[in-house]
């Protein structure tokens, strides 16, 4: 996110290392903990509890990801834009004059697309190993892995539709904020600058309550593949008052700990260090587990 390209560098400040003092975010860090705190209730009766949480929490966002696509790309039709025909691939001119063709970057793009797929997936990180504690052992796995595929691929094209809606009707009206078209940039300076100019701000901020409910689901799995395994080691995997005392241990601990990491990313180094977690998980582990993941089950 590069909020110079949008503000301009005389409105920004530089921070300077060794010279300024850091800054700790403790409102930030306030809500990151309720995050964290709400995991811990979510697991504690495992992976039944989570799934009725879900119910909500997958389907709220999705059921408001259709309102805001049609939204968005209504707004883009109504000044003219060709935020549909950006999304299918076609150039655009970037803000310095040039034109900015797809195929130039198709190693980036594939990139970014394989981590989002991963990321919103949970493939490649150890949770459905971590869940299949809990299947029968003659479970459809291929059925269920297609559908959870499938799923994941139409909420991502709605979004699609959602995302260049925006940027297309930003691209048409000359907003500055047009060019913030990835990650942290295109959800927190391009979508809600859309969203103010034609007077859908309280919409905005709902529509990014949902998705704050959306990333609770990611936040569930993650915490609770870490509980199922500890609690594998132990041999604690029933749900009788011991193991459930035991689970409450282990989601205690994994959630504080969490805590604890989230302190760092609350800072004015924070956001270094998000990109630097980022770019090394998506460009050197995720794709290398993987593959010997698929080694090992397939051995």
């Amino acid at each position: 996110m590069d909020v110079t390209k949008v503000l301009g560098k005389d409105s920004c400040t530089p921070f300077v290392v060794d010279r300024d003092e850091p800054v700790f975010a403790g409102s930030l860090f306030a809500y990151a903990t309720l995050t964290w705190v709400v995991c811990f209730f979510a697991v504690l009766g495992g992976p039944k509890s989570i799934g009725y949480i879900t119910l909500l929490t997958a389907t709220l966002p999705f059921i408001f990801m259709v309102v805001t696509d049609i939204s968005f790309m209504g707004l883009n039709d109504l000044v003219g834009g060709n935020g549909g025909a950006y999304y299918w691939g076609s150039d655009f001119t970037l803000a310095d004059g040039t034109i900015y063709d797809p195929m130039t970057k198709i190693n980036s793009l594939l990139k970014d697309a394989y981590a989002q797929v991963f990321s919103s997936t949970g493939v490649c990180v150890g949770i459905y190993q971590a869940y299949a504690s809990y299947n029968p052992i003659k479970q459809p796995v291929i059925t269920l892995a297609i559908g959870i595929a499938f799923t994941d691929l139409f909420f991502a094209i709605i979004a699609g539709f959602t995302v260049w809606g925006a940027v297309g009707f930003l691209m048409a009206t000359g907003a500055p904020e047009a060019y913030q078209t990835t990650s942290v940039g295109l959800a927190f300076i391009a979508m809600p600058t859309a969203a103010a100019s034609a007077g859908m701000g309280k919409m905005y901020a709902f529509f990014c309550f949902t998705m704050w409910l959306a990333g609770l689901d990611s936040a569930f799995c993650y915490v609770e593949s870490l509980v199922t395994n500890m609690l594998d080691l132990m041999n604690e995997n029933r749900m009788d008052g011991r193991s459930l005392a035991r689970r409450a241990l282990c989601a205690a601990i994994v959630c504080m700990f969490g805590i604890a990491i989230t302190g760092a990313f609350t800072t004015n180094f924070g956001w270094i260090l998000f990109d630097m977690v980022e770019h090394y998980i998506a460009d050197y582990l995720i794709v290398p587990v993987g593959l010997l993941q698929c080694v090992c089950v397939g051995w």
